[in-house]
Parts: structure tokens; sequence; C-alpha cells
């Protein structure tokens, strides 16, 4: 079992530097056991960036995605982009 800081010391090893931009797609499991609980394995890997650095994760919607694909979202039905679409949920 690792604590979060050994895990955050594993990162770095790794050559991930404070300030790096990182995108994580991680099997909890593949990473090994952690002291707490799943959530330490980003906040380690957030330790290691530290506040300058950014840490971006991958999310998924399937259902959502294909109907946006097929062009059957009520989004896409009404012919706006997915750029609006972005904008729409960042403001």
């Amino acid at each position: 079992m690792y604590s979060r800081e050994e895990r955050a010391n594993d990162f770095r090893e790794l050559g991930i530097a404070a300030g790096d931009t990182v995108m994580l797609h991680a099997s909890v499991r593949a990473v090994g056991e952690v002291a707490t609980d799943p959530d330490a394995i980003h906040l380690a890997l957030k330790s290691a960036l530290t506040p300058e650095g950014a840490l971006m994760m991958y999310a998924s919607c399937p259902r959502f995605y294909d109907e946006w694909a097929a062009g059957t979202s009520p989004w896409s039905k009404s012919g706006n982009s997915m750029r609006s679409y972005r904008r729409s949920i960042l403001s």
C-alpha cells in the first residue's frame, strides 16, 4: 500500500514536473493500492504538478456522444456547433 506522497514521488520520477499539463486516464487497479482512497491518486498527481500545473481528466458520456455524432441530440438538431455548445457550458 502506498501513501499519497509516495505516489507523488513516483509521478516525479516518471518526469512530471511542477507546472506541467497532464492528461490522466488510469485504471485504479493498475496504479496500485493507496493508503486512503482512489482520490489519493489524482491528488498525488496534483501535488507533483503544483498549483502552476494543470490536470486534465477524461470524461465520457457515450449516449450523448452517439446522439451528437448521429445528429439526433436536441443540441445538434438546433443547428448549433460544438464550439457554441462549449461556449454555452463554459459561460
